[in-house]
């Protein structure tokens, strides 16, 4: 038996929208792989969770969610490194 590590990244992003665009944003943040939105207000802020594999999809991410329609800001609040090992057999 040897042991091998998978690591994901969790983040954490405030994300302001543009009220009267908070559905459809809500909408396409959703199907994002690895994000999960954790909280809102009708003011238009989100709180989304990011589950991925390296920085580079973290920043990714960020890209695409800070480009959509009604979007003001996407900021990055928490990250870390989880590694869980894994037993292979």
């Amino acid at each position: 038996m040897s042991e091998g590590a998978d690591i994901r990244h969790i983040s954490s992003l405030v994300v302001q929208v543009r009220p009267e665009a908070l559905a459809p944003a809500r909408l396409a943040i959703a199907v994002l792989p690895g994000a999960e939105i954790h909280g809102e207000d009708a003011s238009g802020k989100l709180v989304v969770v990011l589950d991925t594999a390296d920085e580079a999809e973290i920043l990714g991410t960020i890209a695409l969610i800070h480009d959509m329609p009604g979007v003001i800001t996407a900021s990055l609040i928490y990250h870390e490194i989880d590694s869980l090992a894994v037993e292979e057999n």
